[in-house]
């Protein structure tokens, strides 16, 4: 246990190290949830888009898009991609209310903006939200959907996150952490993470120091 541990710590410190040398070079996503003055996943698109192939390339099928013209996102850094169950009851739902989607699919670098940049009044830890899972939504113009989407088998989550919804699906939470191990790991193989699909102390190192205009090597070299 003892070896392990200092193991993760050399990994851990490693990756300090790296951070500080490369900083110069490319903005980290530490510095860009610093950096924030609000609630929002700006500036790590090119990380995002990258953590979204990942997991479509690793897991073929899994995600599919719900976009149609009745569902519309509020910003083009949301994803329109959802399990299949989830998208068929989106898609019933937006039949009915069209629907205006704050968050759709949100990869773990996504959810690390939210949560470190400390702006958000709800968030979850990264690799602990449904939006990981690619069954969460927040729609804006929850009140005029919510009845649509409970009808087609979302939970809405309450007063709370009054925008957001869990729709059928399969708890994914793990493979959003584990995509962006594989793509830290073609990246540094000189620094390799555990793909276990565990949020650690290692992979959130790795994750403050990621570029986040996204790596030389992307989602669809994996």
């Amino acid at each position: 246990m003892w070896t392990a541990a200092r193991a993760a710590l050399s990994t851990v410190i490693a990756i300090g190290a790296w951070t500080l040398t490369s900083a110069a070079a490319a903005q980290t996503m530490s510095q860009v949830a610093s950096g924030q003055s609000s609630c929002t996943t700006a500036g790590g698109e090119g990380l995002s888009t990258q953590l979204v192939d990942v997991q479509r390339c690793l897991h073929p099928g899994q995600f599919v898009s719900f976009a149609n013209a009745n569902i519309t996102p509020t910003s083009a850094r949301v994803h329109l991609v959802a399990q299949a169950s989830a998208r068929d009851a989106l898609q019933v739902a937006a039949a009915s209310v069209p629907l205006q989607i704050n968050s759709g699919f949100r990869p773990l670098s996504d959810q690390y903006l939210l949560w470190a940049s400390g702006n958000c009044a709800v968030v979850a830890a990264p690799g602990s939200s449904n939006h990981q899972s690619g069954r969460a939504v927040d729609v804006d113009n929850t009140v005029a959907a919510r009845t649509a989407l409970t009808d087609a088998g979302c939970v809405w989550l309450g007063a709370s996150d009054a925008v957001h919804y869990d729709c059928p699906g399969m708890d994914l939470r793990a493979d959003a952490v584990r995509a962006f191990q594989r793509l830290w790991n073609i990246n540094h193989p000189e620094m390799p993470l555990a793909e276990d699909g565990d949020w650690g102390p290692m992979t959130l190192a790795a994750m403050q120091a990621a570029p986040a205009s996204g790596f030389a090597l992307g989602g669809l070299q994996t």
